[in-house]
């Protein structure tokens, strides 16, 4: 079981918050699904496009990268470190993959 039967993330995250490893923990040291989101999240990563890539619901994500956050695995970056224009970027991604569906 991917979360363990959890439906909350341990971590508060929004679907455009970013995450990004800290390189304190080893990927072999993470369970598999742990370790393809760790993967993920080599640069600052929105959990949406986390989510999207693992081809797992969204509410799953965040429990699996919170689980990383807690284990000092991965790390949220404060809103003031995002470019101003990367918002519009992620919205135009967001939208792309909603069409999609």
């Amino acid at each position: 079981m991917l979360t363990g039967g959890r439906t909350v993330p341990a971590v508060e995250l929004g679907l455009e918050s970013r995450v990004a490893t800290t390189g304190n923990v080893a990927p072999e040291k993470l369970n598999l699904e742990h370790a393809k989101a760790w993967q993920l999240c080599q640069y600052p990563t929105a959990v949406v496009e986390i989510a999207g890539k693992l081809g797992r619901p969204v509410a799953v994500t965040k429990i699996l990268l919170a689980d990383l956050i807690k284990a000092g695995a991965a790390t949220t970056l404060a809103a003031n470190l995002i470019e101003p224009s990367s918002s519009y970027d992620l919205l135009e991604r967001v939208l792309r993959e909603l069409k999609k569906l």
